[in-house]
């Protein structure tokens, strides 16, 4: 064990997991005067987004649902608050690999996963989610949990066989300090119910339908609701149409398991994960099939022997990271702080993008995948080096969804549509970003930002306003005849324009006994209202309010 690494209240942070756009997770040792220690992991909020208090209190809720559950198979917290402004959740740290690592490790070797294996993991978040499902508070009401988040990332197993839910981040309960609303989309698109799909109210049947897809694909080795437009993702889902070449890869009885809680309809799927779990041991207890062969501890120490962790919450985009060496007599605390910040590459949690853990990179940048054992982590003395593969992250939303626009950085343009994500911007030097977004019947949004390694991030929603129409009188004295391009020509005053779209516009006002012209731009804003005055007995202008 080291003796000292990077302090964080009564923690001490060992090594960084990963980071997202809103927090960033560390694997860490607590440690007591006594002697004790534990290791555990450290989910903190960005300095960022430290004093958004929507932010702070969504990491909470979770924190205090998941004090509130205790279950083997539910990931546990130890503690919840602020450390040097910093919000953060200390949890129960997993060393194992969650369900999209192991699945693509076992898919890479032309093997798949046996049946049996699938169905016992299904048995264990089955149980976890019969537990959440039916929590109480402590006077005895129903929080009605709904994880709506059951994806293979947040399935964790650990090197002996224990199968963990994990992020309870986006749950819906009555632990929520503040109620969720209805028609957010929340969860990762391709392990959604139909129903939250289509932003319709869910309960734990939708969890329900979400593990039925990771059963299957695990089992069968293909993905379900697979596709590179997210929209046409969405619409798979939300007819539920489930390819037939799926099915068939699996066999009668797992199949019977799993299409119940597949049906499109809730009130055609079990009624409760207890029911599904039911289901499963009467299929064990008659199909000698599943009665044997090999046992998931078994099947996790032969499959990933030298490896005991790559992380948990691997939804959470990776963070490139920075091996350095730590010894007793060099901390410097604020300096250790400054680079901390100088090497985060970050992505959005909101969106729920699914990505393999970082590489760590080591002093001679030689990469190792996975934990070592905490009596391994490097000394420091020597230089600090930095990785030179870090990416800058974009995440872009907009209010509506579905607005087209345009990110340039430098000579690139990339065209996008809203929600957009991109962690793949070279920031190995400082680059300005130019962004633009439109929407027909909206005002258009221009935004320009910064990408560093100091500031690797931007994560931002925009609201396009529904465009207000607006009007134009022109009145002239004593009388002219007004040309606006695209709009009138030679109308006499005054000239009374409606249903204008905001914008700019140039207006001419003409006084024909002379032929004196007056011209000026006037930019009307959405649901503006203006009035021109041309007077050509005086100084021949025109004047606008």
């Amino acid at each position: 064990m080291i003796s000292r690494a990077v302090p964080f209240g009564r923690y001490l942070l060992i090594e960084k997991i990963a980071c997202g756009g809103t927090a960033e997770l560390y694997r860490a040792i607590q440690e007591s005067g006594n002697g004790f220690t534990k290791e555990v992991a450290i989910k903190r909020l960005l300095p960022m987004w430290c004093d958004v208090a929507e932010v702070r209190e969504l990491l909470f809720d979770e924190a205090r649902l998941l004090a509130a559950l205790s279950h083997p198979s539910i990931v546990q917290v130890w503690d919840y608050d602020v450390i040097d402004g910093q919000p953060y959740i200390a949890m129960e740290h997993i060393a194992g690999l969650d369900c999209a690592k192991i699945a693509k490790k076992i898919a890479g070797r032309g093997e798949k996963i046996s049946e049996g294996i699938v169905l016992e993991i299904a048995s264990r978040v089955l149980s976890a989610l019969d537990h959440a499902h039916n929590a109480e508070d402590s006077s005895g009401n129903p929080l009605r949990i709904v994880h709506r988040d059951i994806s293979p990332s947040n399935i964790v197993i650990s090197g002996c066989g224990e199968v963990k839910l994990i992020d309870f981040g986006i749950a819906k309960g009555g632990h929520r300090s503040r109620s969720t609303v209805l028609g957010q989309l929340k969860g990762k698109y391709a392990y959604m119910s139909p129903e939250q799909a289509s932003c319709d109210e869910v309960d734990c049947r939708s969890d329900l339908f979400s593990l039925a897809v990771v059963l299957l694909e695990m089992a069968s080795g293909r993905r379900i609701f697979f596709s590179e437009n997210e929209f046409t993702t969405l619409d798979m889902v939300r007819r539920a149409a489930i390819p037939d070449e799926c099915v068939n890869w699996v066999s009668g009885g797992f199949a019977s398991i799993v299409m119940p809680a597949l049906s499109l309809q809730k009130d055609l799927r079990y009624g409760s994960a207890a029911e599904m779990l039911d289901e499963i041991e009467v299929l064990r207890a008659k199909d000698p099939a599943f009665q044997k062969g090999e046992k998931l501890p078994h099947f996790m120490k032969r499959n990933f022997r030298r490896r005991r962790c790559e992380g948990m919450f691997a939804n959470i985009s990776p963070a490139t990271l920075v091996a350095f060496k730590v010894g007793k007599e060099n901390i410097f605390p604020v300096f250790l702080r400054r680079v901390a910040l100088s090497i985060l590459s970050l992505s959005i949690l909101m969106f729920g993008f699914a990505a393999d853990p970082a590489k760590i990179p080591n002093i001679s940048k030689k990469k190792t995948g996975g934990f070592a054992p905490a009596s391994t982590v490097p000394e420091i003395g020597g230089t600090l080096t930095l990785a030179d593969d870090i990416k800058g992250s974009i995440a872009v939303d907009s209010s509506p969804t579905g607005a087209a626009g345009e990110i340039r950085i430098e000579d690139k343009v990339i065209q996008i549509r809203t929600p957009f994500h991109t962690d793949d911007i070279d920031i190995s030097k400082d680059v300005e970003v130019s962004l633009s977004l439109s929407m027909n019947g909206r005002t258009s949004v221009r935004d320009s930002f910064f990408l560093s390694q100091a500031y690797p991030v931007h994560s931002k929603s925009y609201t396009l306003q529904k465009i207000k129409s607006a009007s134009l009188i022109v009145h002239a004295s004593p009388w002219g005849v007004v040309s606006i391009p695209n709009v009138m020509s030679g109308r006499e005053t005054p000239a009374l324009v409606k249903n204008l779209s905001p914008g700019k516009y140039s207006v001419s006002v003409k006084y024909p006994p002379t032929g004196r012209i007056v011209t000026t731009s006037v930019d009307i804003p959405s649901g503006g209202n203006l009035s021109c005055v041309a007077n050509f007995d005086g100084d021949s202008r025109i004047r606008c309010r």
